[in-house]
């Protein structure tokens, strides 16, 4: 059951993405950059943000968010992540092809 009550909001330029949270709150992220990524014969372009709390020490995460999925990776320290792996209740192919390719590729 998604309690309503519980959302927080990423500030993505324009764009407003929300994420089910224990908090309701609005937090701005960082534009880092943006990559065009491949998957069978679809383009996706990905943007990444830098979430940094200076409140906070150990928080920082990156996002990656394209506008057909949303969020669809958050990557921390130590090689630890958060993958979406469906959306609309629905697996994608594409998503995990994006999420690998996005995960290996060390310069972006």
């Amino acid at each position: 059951m998604v309690n309503n009550n519980h959302i927080r909001r990423y500030i993505l330029g324009e764009t407003e993405v929300r994420k089910q949270s224990s908090l309701k709150q609005s937090i701005t992220l960082k534009f880092i950059d943006s990559k065009d990524f491949y998957c069978l014969n679809n383009s996706y372009l990905v943007h990444k943000y830098l979430l940094d709390i200076s409140s906070s020490s150990d928080e920082e995460s990156f996002k990656y968010y394209i506008s057909q999925f949303g969020i669809i990776l958050e990557t921390f320290q130590k090689e630890t992540s958060i993958e979406t792996i469906s959306v609309n209740d629905k697996i994608d192919k594409d998503l995990s092809c994006l999420i690998k390719q996005i995960k290996s590729d060390t310069m972006f």
